[in-house]
C-alpha cells in the first residue's frame, strides 16, 4: 500500500453520525440518575421510558443493514445491546407492570 493512502477506507456514501437525544430525552435521563443518586429506584414506567428512548436513537435502527460505518462485530455489538434493553425492558413491564 502507498504511504500516502489513508489508513481508513473512502465511503462513497457514507451514513451521517447517530442523531443526539433529544434535550427532553437527555433531561429525563438526567433526572432518572440523580434519584439514583440521592439513593431511589426509578418506577418501571421511567425505566420503560429510558429503554424506550435509548432504543430509539438511530443508533440502533437499521442495524441489519451493512453499510461500513459499523464493523460486523460492532453492529453484533450493538444487536446483542438493544436486545439486553428490549429483554429488560419486557421483563420489568411483566413484573411490575401493574404496579402504582
Amino acid at each position: 500500500m502507498p504511504e500516502q493512502e489513508p489508513l481508513l477506507p473512502k465511503h462513497n456514501n457514507p451514513e451521517p453520525l447517530p442523531v443526539l437525544p433529544t434535550q427532553r430525552t437527555a433531561n429525563r435521563l438526567a433526572a432518572i440518575l440523580a434519584a439514583l443518586h440521592n439513593g431511589k429506584l426509578p418506577t418501571q414506567e421511567q425505566l420503560d421510558l429510558l429503554f424506550g428512548s435509548i432504543l430509539s436513537l438511530s443508533l440502533f435502527h437499521d442495524l441489519g443493514r451493512r453499510t461500513g460505518v459499523l464493523s460486523d462485530r460492532g453492529r453484533v455489538v450493538l444487536l446483542d445491546i438493544a436486545s439486553l434493553l428490549q429483554t429488560f425492558r419486557e421483563l420489568g413491564n411483566e413484573k411490575n407492570g401493574n404496579v402504582v
